[in-house]
């Protein structure tokens, strides 16, 4: 749940600036907005550590195994940086303070899935060695 002094911060820092960040759920979603017609909403779901296992990149062409949700997002890359992140485009114009409000709950509760998604999947692809005593 969003406390409205979370979102009235986050409003301010938008009204001067074109990026703004929030915590919701354990994520850390970036919040930019082109002040006119679009919003987006980006956070992290996946950190490679120097690798981003096949079974993990399996996941970025792929619906959501979870996807019972309205909020359209998708899924990007960092290559250099080994780095899967969560996006949502938007226009600014459908949403108000409640439908804003609705769409970061969603948004984070989303994120908390690919994370859960996406280890799940890094695990398939460990190799287990047996170590002879």
């Amino acid at each position: 749940m969003i406390l409205d002094s979370e979102i009235k911060k986050l409003f301010n820092k938008l009204d001067h600036e074109d990026c703004a960040q929030i915590t919701l759920m354990g994520s850390d979603i970036f919040v930019k907005t082109d002040h006119i017609s679009q919003i987006s909403l980006l956070t992290q779901v996946y950190f490679g550590e120097n690798f981003i296992p096949q079974s993990v990149r399996h996941c970025l062409s792929g619906k959501a195994p979870f996807d019972d949700s309205a909020l359209e997002t998708f899924l990007s890359v960092d290559e250099r940086q080994y780095k899967i992140f969560l996006n949502h485009n938007g226009k600014i114009d459908h949403l108000s303070h409640r439908t804003f409000i609705d769409v970061l709950e969603e948004f984070s509760h989303q994120a908390e899935e690919w994370k859960l998604v996406l280890d799940e999947h890094d695990k398939n692809d460990l190799v287990y060695s047996r170590v002879k005593s």
